[in-house]
């Protein structure tokens, strides 16, 4: 049985991740939010200068680093919780990985990392910092990485607040008030696809010392995608878009997904 350290547990990814992983010990890192209970999870509170000491004391063979902020506000006074989780924290538990028994670390990334948009938003070039990070420590060390870029993850039961989960709370109204101009781009990819990715990357050995993988849909704007979303779950609301002055009339070019996905998004949106 191998034992994987998982940062970001609580989160939605983490907490569909988990329980698909019944034959793998897990210690997920408790920050902020008290961890669910799974049979095979082991809610662990570990300080950064300890990392490598419980890498070794629990013979951890794989991390997983799902924790990330993700504030898409380009404020300069949210940066520095930007740079301190998705870069420093992400760094520190790569360093500590040296000198210990894990013998691959695989990490959660973005699509936006594949758009070139000027200007970038600061999430954006967090996760860059870090992914050019997780590449260094890789080839430096002779040690096996993977970076999961996904695009816009939904699935049942998300808590979060993003579109998805709003509309679905909101789809029996009248109309629905939308913090968005419905320009913005959007591909979302089911909850399914995106651990069954992670579990690919988990059970498969490979001699690659990094590699980063895009797993997305077809890029929609968020006006298409809510008239493709109010056909599949027969729904009539009037979306109402805020009115937003853009810089741009950017529109990112069509990405190709490095992993076929499983679940369409008729089947997907049914199953909410």
């Amino acid at each position: 049985m191998k034992n994987i350290f998982l940062t970001g547990a609580s989160s939605f990814l983490g907490s569909n991740l988990i329980p698909k992983l019944v034959n793998y010990k897990i210690y997920g890192l408790e920050h902020q939010t008290p961890l669910m209970n799974f049979e095979n999870l082991i809610s662990v509170k570990v300080e950064k200068e300890d990392l490598n000491s419980f890498y070794n004391d629990n013979n951890i063979d794989l991390i997983v680093h799902l924790a990330a902020n993700s504030n898409i506000s380009n404020n300069q006074n949210d940066f520095e919780n930007l740079l301190n989780t998705n870069v420093i924290f992400g760094n520190d538990v790569l360093l500590s990985a040296k000198n210990s028994p894990v013998k691959k670390i695989i990490s959660a990334g973005s699509y936006s990392q594949y758009i070139d948009e000027t200007p970038s938003s600061f999430y954006k070039i967090s996760k860059q910092i870090f992914e050019m990070l997780l590449s260094n420590f890789s080839s430096l060390n002779n040690f096996r990485s993977t970076s999961l870029c996904f695009s816009d993850i939904y699935g049942p039961n998300d808590k979060r607040n993003k579109l998805i989960p709003y509309l679905l709370k909101n789809e029996n109204k009248k109309s629905v008030r939308l913090n968005s101009d419905g320009l913005g781009y959007f591909s979302p990819i089911h909850i399914n696809d995106a651990t069954d990715s992670i579990i690919f990357e988990v059970e498969n050995e490979s001699s690659q010392i990094f590699k980063k993988k895009l797993i997305c849909s077809e890029l929609l704007s968020v006006k298409e995608f809510i008239n493709i979303y109010k056909t599949v779950r027969n729904k009539s609301f009037t979306p109402i878009y805020a009115n937003k002055n853009r810089l741009s009339s950017y529109k990112p070019n069509n990405l190709t997904s490095d992993v076929v996905l499983k679940i369409d998004l008729e089947t997907g949106l049914n199953n909410l």
